[in-house]
């Protein structure tokens, strides 16, 4: 049986991932200054902007992205209704030495376009569906650029996609 989650007003938890973060840390005896440079092997992430991730009501998407790539976790274990954690197909794939992961928004937007053209819906009432976005914010996907937590959830949870499908390699 594969992974199901439930689509609807099901989100990606900041609080549990920084939960997963504060379990890791004490595993390995890390200060957050460590935790930042276990992190920073992919991609520079303070470790001011790690420690209050839980109590942030967003977070910047590709920083994320390096945090779960150093949790071995996949962004789905943290999204209420996913089950088992970990399941093959929604883990992120570690970038080659000298790449970096990030989202590729411009993927996600097509991805969104398509599934709103094949259900004849306008971008408003997609964003009603995905909840807690809205159009604009939708269409500007199409330029590029960056995303965060938890709305990059709700979208790939929307389109019942894994979320490392949407993610590319990108210079350092």
């Amino acid at each position: 049986m594969s992974p199901q989650i439930r689509t609807g007003t099901q989100s990606f938890s900041l609080p549990l991932l920084a939960e997963a973060i504060e379990a890791k840390k004490n595993q390995e005896a890390l200060s957050w200054q460590g935790v930042a440079r276990a992190v920073g092997r992919f991609v520079p992430v303070s470790a001011g902007t790690i420690s209050k991730l839980g109590s942030r009501p967003t977070a910047e998407g590709d920083g994320v992205l390096q945090i779960l790539l150093w949790l071995e976790r996949s962004p789905e274990c943290f999204v209420a209704g996913f089950s088992p954690q970990n399941a093959e197909r929604y883990l992120l794939t570690p970038p080659p030495l000298g790449k970096i992961l990030r989202w590729d928004t411009t993927a996600i937007h097509r991805a969104l376009n398509a599934a709103r053209s094949g259900k004849n819906l306008s971008w408003v009432a997609l964003a009603d569906r995905i909840g807690g976005v809205s159009a604009a914010t939708l269409t500007a996907l199409a330029k590029g650029g960056r995303t965060h937590f938890p709305m990059v959830m709700r979208i790939t949870t929307w389109l019942d996609t894994p979320a490392a499908t949407f993610t590319r390699l990108s210079d350092r």
